[in-house]
C-alpha cells in the first residue's frame, strides 16, 4: 500500500473537492507526489522514491467524476474507475 488515507470529518473539503470521495483522492494523488522518482520532497522525508512514472489509481463511483478525472489528468495520471 502506497497512499492511505481515513474516512472521517475532521478532513478540510476544500473546493472543488467538496464530497468525500474526490476529497481523499486528492489527498492520496498529494501522498503519491513524492514516491515519483525526481519528484521533490519535504526535508525530512524519509520514503524511497520508487515509481518510474506516476501511478494508475483505481477507484469505484464513490470517488469518480468529472472534477477527480480532470484533476488526475491534468496532474499526469492515469485511472481505472468505475461510474454509475
Amino acid at each position: 500500500m502506497y497512499g492511505y488515507t481515513q474516512q472521517h470529518n475532521k478532513w478540510k473539503q476544500t473546493p472543488p473537492f467538496t464530497a468525500e470521495g474526490p476529497a481523499e483522492i486528492q489527498r492520496i494523488l498529494e501522498q503519491l507526489e513524492p514516491l515519483i522518482i525526481g519528484a521533490v520532497q519535504e526535508e525530512g522525508d524519509a520514503r524511497r522514491q520508487i515509481f518510474h512514472e506516476k501511478p494508475c489509481i483505481g477507484m469505484d463511483n464513490h470517488f469518480s467524476g468529472d472534477i477527480v478525472a480532470s484533476h488526475i489528468g491534468e496532474k499526469g495520471y492515469k485511472c481505472i474507475n468505475t461510474c454509475r
